[in-house]
């Protein structure tokens, strides 16, 4: 009886130390890592910032957005007044269509007096026969010659104008282009995907290009800038996917799966809103490490990272 009860109670052992061991193994796998464990690095989150100006003068006729919207890229927001622009293209419109209208009447005019020089160029033949024949004078065939040259120069002088028409044309072309690329830029659109986190103008008030109108962010993914001493440089790669980790509430964290997109080259002083590991640090490097928002990280919110995970060495 003694065998099977060893046997009975190994078997038990078994049982329960197996689902132990594979969660173990898939807690030691996993992207992040034990929250009690002490962070590598300290750091803030911050973003890339852009600051959405004027591109022209004028009243601002709307800017529909608050701080907080989600904007989507070239997604249109503002609108400055158009009035004069609009006028002055309807200016230029019409003076390019007085060049049309004295390009038609050149076209007439050149008409009218080809039809002359092709009758002239009959007669000179004519004469050219009959004076091979004796039966015209040889000043009857130059005075129509001459007034053949003449018809033709004529013709010339009609079409002269044409080329500097042509030449003011491209100059009122080029003024409704430049028109039209102000009427697009009264448009305000965002320049990219983002949050908006400051809006400096309202609807309703003068602004000049250049003049900022609101602040737009990319908050979709956060940029972690953390500080590491020389000696953790052999642990930090570009690439690599490390864990980091935010306060949530006084005792726990909430982790993140972040990947490091650049180390700095060289060193700098610690900056006096760091903390790392080891205390008295004076030169640090800078890492740059992105994680994916899921609305919970903020921008300026301290964070921390841990580069290894457990039981594989600091």
């Amino acid at each position: 009886m003694q065998k099977p009860q060893k046997q009975i109670f190994q078997n038990a052992v078994i049982r329960w130390f197996n689902p132990c061991f594979t969660i173990a193994i898939v807690v030691g796998l996993s992207a992040c890592y034990s929250t009690d464990r002490e962070a590598d690095a300290y750091g803030n989150f911050e973003a890339v910032e852009i600051i959405v100006s004027a591109e022209e003068n004028g009243k601002i006729l709307s800017l529909a957005l608050r701080e907080g919207d989600v904007l989507e890229q070239n997604q249109p927001v503002g609108l400055i007044d158009t009035a004069l622009i609009v006028l002055n293209r309807l200016q230029l419109v019409a003076s390019l269509n007085v060049t049309n209208v004295e390009l038609q009447q050149i076209d007439k005019n050149v008409a009218v007096q080809q039809k002359q020089v092709a009758y002239l160029q009959r007669e000179m033949e004519r004469a050219q026969q009959l004076l091979a024949g004796n039966a015209t004078t040889q000043q009857s065939f130059d005075r129509i010659e001459s007034e053949l040259d003449i018809a033709r120069a004529q013709v010339e002088q009609i079409l002269a104008p044409k080329a500097q028409i042509f030449a003011q044309q491209k100059v009122v072309q080029a003024q409704i282009a430049v028109a039209d690329e102000q009427l697009r830029r009264c448009t305000v659109r965002a320049p990219q995907a983002g949050t908006v986190l400051q809006k400096y103008a309202e609807a309703g008030e003068f602004t000049t290009a250049g003049k900022p109108l609101f602040k737009l962010a990319d908050t979709g993914t956060a940029t972690l800038r953390a500080y590491i001493s020389g000696a953790q440089l052999a642990q930090v790669k570009i690439g690599q996917k490390v864990c980091v980790r935010i306060d949530k509430g006084t005792r726990a964290y909430q982790n993140f799966e972040g990947v490091v997109a650049h180390v700095a080259a060289t060193a700098e002083f610690t900056p006096k809103i760091i903390q790392t590991r080891e205390e008295r640090v004076d030169l640090v490097y800078a890492v740059k490490i992105h994680v994916i928002n899921d609305g919970s990280i903020k921008i300026g919110m301290p964070g921390e990272v841990i580069f290894q995970q457990d039981g594989q060495g600091q």
